[in-house]
């Protein structure tokens, strides 16, 4: 299988949307409500106050014509030397065949060519941990004693625990 990274913008907005409707149950798990169809354009343009646009990667994973994973991550928070990792998404009969890995490769390699970036970081949604949890422990991820309340859009009050992998 040979796919192709590269960084999403506006223009792929269909498929990016497509992508996360397809999305294998995450935002049920995650958010506690289907996804959203107009999640597609906060992927590509939401960020954390007080960071720059040019702080945002956005990258797509393509196989041959279909985008089958997105992954994004911020520089620079909450910390200078932090690449903070929002979001890692691979289609679900995409799974499994390395599609994660590569979009991960790729964000690492951007890291790797950004001066004082240290440090990559993430959340893992305890509702969420069952399915994604072993996917960043296998990439070389540990827990730090971090966690923060999550509310999801239900309700249903649980944790965000927060994971980091030296550059």
């Amino acid at each position: 299988m040979t796919f192709r990274v590269s960084d999403l913008t506006s223009d792929d907005l269909e498929a990016l949307t497509g992508l996360i409707m397809d999305d294998g149950g995450y935002s049920m798990r995650v958010f506690g409500r289907p996804p959203k169809a107009d999640a597609a354009r906060d992927v590509l343009h939401a960020r954390p106050p007080g960071l720059g646009q040019d702080s945002k990667t956005t990258i797509g994973l393509w196989d041959d014509h279909r985008l089958i994973g997105v992954a994004d991550a911020v520089r620079g928070y909450p910390r200078p030397e932090v690449m903070y990792v929002g979001l890692l998404q691979v289609v679900p009969d995409s799974q499994g065949r390395g599609a994660g890995r590569t979009l991960h490769e790729a964000l690492f390699d951007r890291a790797m060519s950004t001066p004082g970036i240290t440090t990559f970081r993430l959340s893992i949604v305890a509702t969420n941990a069952d399915v994604a949890e072993g996917f960043w422990r296998r990439l070389g991820y540990e827990p730090t004693r971090e966690a923060k309340e999550w509310v999801r859009e239900d309700g249903v009050v649980t944790t965000a625990h927060v994971y980091e992998l030296a550059v």
